[in-house]
Parts: C-alpha cells; sequence; structure tokens
C-alpha cells in the first residue's frame, strides 16, 4: 500500500483567552480531523500521550480548539496529530 507522505501540521499558535482557557489554532485539512494529547515528558513512548480532546473537525484554513484549563490535568507538552 501507498502511504501519503508525511506533512507536518506547522506552527500551532496558542492563545491565553481567560484565566480558564487557551485556544490552539492550526492550518488543516477538510479531509482529517483532530485530536489534541498532552504528556509531561516530552520523550515519552506515544502511548504516554495522553488524549486531551478529540473529535476536532477539520477544515481547509485554520482550525481551533478551545481547552478548558481550569480543572485539567497540568501537561508540560501538547501537540495536535491528525485522525484518518
Amino acid at each position: 500500500e501507498t502511504l501519503q507522505p508525511y506533512q507536518p501540521l506547522g506552527l500551532i499558535q496558542v492563545s491565553k483567552l481567560n484565566g480558564s482557557q487557551i485556544q490552539l489554532a492550526w492550518t488543516g485539512t477538510a479531509t482529517k480531523n483532530y485530536k489534541v494529547l498532552g504528556t509531561t515528558d516530552l520523550f515519552a513512548t506515544p502511548y504516554d500521550w495522553q488524549t486531551v480532546a478529540e473529535d476536532i473537525k477539520g477544515l481547509d484554513g485554520t482550525v481551533t480548539a478551545k481547552l478548558d484549563i481550569s480543572g485539567a490535568a497540568q501537561y508540560a507538552f501538547l501537540r495536535v496529530t491528525p485522525v484518518p
């Protein structure tokens, strides 16, 4: 099976909306959905990353995800990954 070449999302912008919310923004595509993963260890194995948000609908252009961080686990690192 021929796989599609890897296409990084590029720069993911993080903005603080208020005291308890942040917003992530990246350039996406309508053919993918996305999820946000978090970990406290940047060198963690892929199995150690926890799902923070999922089923984020993709679109051609800027995709955004608002996260409420007031009661969330304290992750040191976040990443966004496309889901087929």
